[in-house]
């Protein structure tokens, strides 16, 4: 199976697409930090960066940051990496789906993530004249991304738009069209960290809840956001 490159048009860091710093990427994520670390900088800056022009981690002040979509296609594909699946391998099907759904962040697209299948040690997507396959060296956990999907919401080229990190029936949704991506509460533009930080302080729900108009459940939801980064 060999990778083509693709000449879709690169994912660049714009308004409306989210600006997620490398440490609020590993509390999202919810993954080690040097493995985080090592996949940003090998897939999007290392030797793998080529391959994707080094439009998907953008570096400012010292700081690495990467977009919305990004985001997402980092959790998929750290996943396929813990089921033992080569670099390289991942890399190869990311180009190969990029050309057949027509994205270049295909990790981050619904058909993709939906249509991922497993067996045993392999994942795979069937398509109209192929099978695609990557193996791993231990059972991939489907689970993990039939949680991610019911996670997000999706637009109509059926790109990763929002997710909910605690779920969509919770108060916490990500969504790149406001504060740059960053976690907020419901409709509002209320960082979990605001609320989280005056319960942490002693201030009562009753309190919280009037001074940000806000509902208990949205409160404690940024509580339980807060103490699980």
């Amino acid at each position: 199976m060999q990778a083509k490159t693709t000449t879709i048009s690169t994912n660049p860091f714009s308004i409306g697409k989210g600006i997620l710093a490398f440490p609020d990427v590993v509390k999202i994520l919810g993954m080690p930090y040097r493995k985080v670390y090592a996949w940003m900088r090998r897939y999007f800056k290392g030797e793998l960066g080529e391959a994707f022009k080094n439009t998907y981690v953008r570096e400012k002040y010292g700081t690495r940051s990467v977009n919305f979509v990004t985001l997402i296609e980092l959790h998929a594909m750290m996943h396929l990496a813990d089921a033992g699946v080569r670099t390289q391998k991942v890399l190869e099907v990311r180009e190969i789906l990029s050309v057949l759904y027509g994205t270049p962040t295909p990790f981050a697209h619904k058909a993709v993530l939906e249509g991922m299948h497993t067996k045993g040690k392999e994942v795979f997507w069937k398509t109209k004249n192929d099978t695609i396959t990557l193996s791993g060296k231990k059972p991939f956990q489907s689970d993990i991304i039939r949680s991610l999907v019911k996670k997000l919401d999706f637009n109509e080229d059926l790109l990763a738009s929002k997710y909910y990190p605690l779920g969509k029936e919770r108060h916490i949704v990500m969504d790149p069209q406001r504060k740059f991506g960053y976690p907020v509460i419901g409709k509002t533009n209320i960082y979990p960290e605001t609320l989280y930080y005056l319960h942490k302080g002693g201030e009562s729900h009753e309190l919280i809840a009037h001074l940000y108009n806000v509902q208990f459940a949205a409160i404690d939801a940024a509580i339980e956001y807060c103490q699980n980064q």
